[in-house]
């Protein structure tokens, strides 16, 4: 069978890491499989089996206009399913299907709630947050299948009775804890900054104002992906990554690490910390909640609320107790969740489009 992963590009996220592992499972598994880019954004930070090609169309600096328009054209030429990978694609897919007169099938990978990312939390004009919303609630329809990756986005797209769902996963190989703990007598606290409000900077921000009296037992770390967000303490470590090994790393030296969001689809990089032996940190948001147990393997706060986030941070600081219970709680929590399942679950997910 033929599978292809057209997107809109290759970057540093958790969506597009879903996507290529997903990609070398299949390809491991003996599936033909294709991933289509544009030029301007062509290299995987993710390592691809050598199996998987890649293709890629336009030029260096092609517009996002004139790629979609290309690959409306050309997408379904080539694949028996074409996957779907944001609230734009199912589009933009459904236009070559019919424009090729082809019988390939649209499986739609959901992996936010796009209305609301795209919509209600898009940071630019309301006519665009309007038409974004539209777009993505109409995408939905454009699919002959939809997976999710968490029971909370099925639920709010509800037009699935018994949804199809592929949970995400990480590679053992790479994401495990250290076999030494650090000694040091401050708590590292980990945060990764992205662009935009949607993973809460500005949360972690005001909860960091509020632990002023404890700055000298903490060594706040932040991995830059986007923008830094103001406010940041002048002692703060910044990091960079460039694959799975450098997250792997990040998470590894972390004591405490943070998710403020305000919204995941999933919270891969939450469920990774926890494989590293961070104690984690959570907004209650709807995909964290698939494996993140308040008190038991994490501590989960209301979403938006900077006291609340500083008042489990205090709690973690002071007590190595606590850190040690909800790390160890985590691990356990992790091993659940394996590449090797996510790939079984895509091929069901498969057999289910062909009919």
């Amino acid at each position: 069978m033929k599978i292809h992963f057209p997107l809109t590009g290759f970057n540093l996220s958790g969506g597009v890491r879903v996507i290529t592992m997903i990609a070398n499972g299949l390809a491991e598994r003996d599936y033909e499989v294709r991933i289509t880019v544009p030029r301007y954004r062509d290299q995987s930070p993710f390592t691809l089996d050598n199996r998987v090609e890649v293709r890629t169309l336009g030029e260096k600096d092609s517009s996002r206009f004139s790629y979609s328009l290309q690959l409306a054209r050309e997408a379904a030429q080539w694949g028996d399913v074409l996957v779907a990978t944001n609230f734009k694609t199912p589009h933009i897919l459904r236009k070559s299907v019919v424009r090729n007169h082809s019988e390939a099938k649209i499986l739609y990978l959901v992996q936010g709630y796009e209305p609301y990312t795209q919509g209600t939390l898009y940071e630019g004009p309301f006519w665009r947050r309007w038409l974004n919303r539209r777009v993505a609630l109409r995408g939905y329809e454009k699919a002959d299948l939809r997976c999710y990756v968490s029971k909370g986005i099925a639920k709010r797209v509800d037009l699935d009775p018994d949804p199809c769902l592929v949970y995400p996963g990480f590679n053992p190989a790479i994401f495990s804890p250290s076999d030494e703990r650090r000694r040091d007598d401050q708590v590292q606290v980990g945060f990764i900054a992205r662009t935009g409000r949607l993973k809460g900077a500005q949360v972690f921000t005001d909860a960091i104002s509020r632990l002023r009296d404890l700055h000298p037992k903490i060594h706040w770390v932040v991995l830059r992906v986007g923008d830094l967000p103001p406010g940041l303490p002048n002692d703060t470590e910044i990091l960079t990554a460039h694959n799975d090994q450098d997250m792997a790393d990040f998470y590894r030296r972390l004591d405490i690490f943070a998710m403020p969001s305000l919204y995941e689809g999933f919270g891969l990089p939450a469920l990774e910390a926890m494989a590293c032996g961070a104690a984690v940190v959570a907004s209650d948001v709807d995909g964290v909640l698939e494996f993140a147990e308040n008190e038991v393997n994490s501590i989960v706060f209301p979403t938006g609320e900077s006291a609340a986030l500083a008042e489990s941070l205090r709690r973690l600081i002071l007590s190595r107790e606590l850190r040690t219970k909800l790390a160890n709680q985590g691990i356990e929590t992790s091993r659940r969740f394996t590449w090797a399942n996510t790939v079984d679950r895509f091929k069901e997910a498969l057999k289910r489009v062909r009919g």
